[in-house]
């Protein structure tokens, strides 16, 4: 119980800080206290196929993500400064990795018996209700949208139908990596003034592309769960498999 408080501070610590290079601090700490206390361990295996098939998925869902998030912020009227950096590239990396650590493996361990689904659907609202009391009782005090909660929950319950399938931590980082990587290149103004991130979720995220987005992300991981019987490729899984029996 103890490690589980502790696991939980060191998750939540970086959301209470400000300075930009919180995640690259804490990430680390969080991955090796939860490898240790939870005996996780990964396995790493790719051949020339798997190699392919990413580096192709990574392109599509980076520009897909672009698009989309483009698309929003044109329709919604918003000017954005661009924040082209070493920052920018190495921050999400550490942030998407942070929450899919805490998602996947170390949540999931306490949610497994209750079966898949129940399971899936549980990660799905901790992931949306994460980002609901983060910028509604935090330094923001926005409120985020119900298009913004659905367009998380849809994004969140496909990820984890896809994980709790194939073991694999690759596919749902991937999809979580491609689109922070867009989401937080730039910073969002309307009529000159700067946004809280909070505002711009309900203008990006809650826009009815996004969600179409993530209602169609969804659409395909309960097809690919519900009829794929085998794996696609391989990639970074979990040693012991999660077992819902």
């Amino acid at each position: 119980m103890i490690g589980v408080v502790f696991a939980s501070m060191l998750f939540a610590l970086p959301y209470g800080l400000t300075f930009a290079w919180k995640f690259l601090l804490f990430c680390p700490l969080f991955l090796i206290f939860g490898i240790k206390v939870f005996f996780v361990r990964f396995g790493f295996n790719f051949n020339y196929k798997s190699a392919i098939f990413y580096v192709i998925a990574t392109l599509c869902l980076f520009n897909a993500s672009k698009f989309a998030i483009d698309d929003a912020t044109k329709i919604a009227g918003l000017q954005t400064i661009n924040s082209y950096s070493f920052l920018w590239v190495i921050s999400p990396v550490f942030q998407t990795l942070h929450e899919e650590f805490a998602l996947r493996v170390l949540i999931l361990k306490y949610t497994v018996r209750f079966g898949p689904l129940i399971s899936a659907i549980i990660l799905a609202l901790i992931f949306a209700l994460s980002h609901f009391l983060l910028y509604g009782f935090g330094f923001e005090k926005v409120k985020l949208e119900f298009s913004v909660l659905l367009t998380l929950f849809s994004f969140g319950l496909g990820s984890n139908l896809l994980f709790i399938k194939e073991n694999n931590f690759l596919l749902p980082f991937l999809f979580h990596l491609c689109w922070n990587l867009n989401r937080f290149r730039n910073l969002f103004l309307h009529d000159n003034k700067l946004l809280k991130e909070g505002n711009t979720f309900n203008l990006i995220e809650g826009s009815p592309l996004v969600l179409a987005l993530s209602l169609g992300f969804l659409s395909f991981s309960i097809i690919f769960y519900l009829f794929n019987a085998g794996k696609i490729l391989p990639g970074i899984e979990l040693i012991k498999k999660v077992d819902f029996t």
